[in-house]
C-alpha cells in the first residue's frame, strides 16, 4: 500500500474518489436533516455530531484533492498515507461524537 514509484497506478482510485465523494454528500445530506429536526433534538446533534459532520467535510475535500494530486503526479502529496490519516481523522471524530452523544443521553 505505501508505494514510492508511480502514483498513478494506484488500484483503489474509484472507491476512494466514490467515497469521498459520499463523505461530501453525508456532510450536506446531515445539513438538511439537522434542520429539518425539532429544536431539542437538533440541539443533541449538533451538540454530539457536529465535530463528525464537519469532519465528513473537510475529510472529503482533502481526500478528493488529495485524489487529484495522485492523478497529477504531484508525489508529495500523493502518498497513500494521507489517506490513512485522513481515515484516522474521521474515525476519532466519529468515536468523540459517540461519546459525547452518549453522556447527553445519560444525562437526558
Amino acid at each position: 500500500m505505501f508505494e514510492f514509484a508511480n502514483p498513478v497506478t494506484f488500484k483503489y482510485f474509484v472507491p476512494f474518489l466514490v467515497f469521498y465523494i459520499l463523505l461530501l454528500v453525508f456532510y450536506f445530506g446531515s445539513k438538511v436533516y439537522v434542520k429539518r429536526q425539532e429544536k431539542d433534538k437538533r440541539r443533541i446533534l449538533r451538540k454530539s455530531f457536529g465535530y463528525f459532520f464537519e469532519s465528513c467535510f473537510w475529510v472529503g475535500l482533502l481526500g478528493l484533492i488529495y485524489l487529484g494530486a495522485r492523478r497529477y503526479n504531484v508525489y508529495f502529496l500523493s502518498m497513500e498515507f494521507f489517506h490513512v490519516l485522513n481515515g484516522l481523522l474521521l474515525v476519532t471524530f466519529l468515536w468523540v461524537g459517540m461519546k459525547k452523544y452518549r453522556s447527553i443521553m445519560d444525562k437526558s
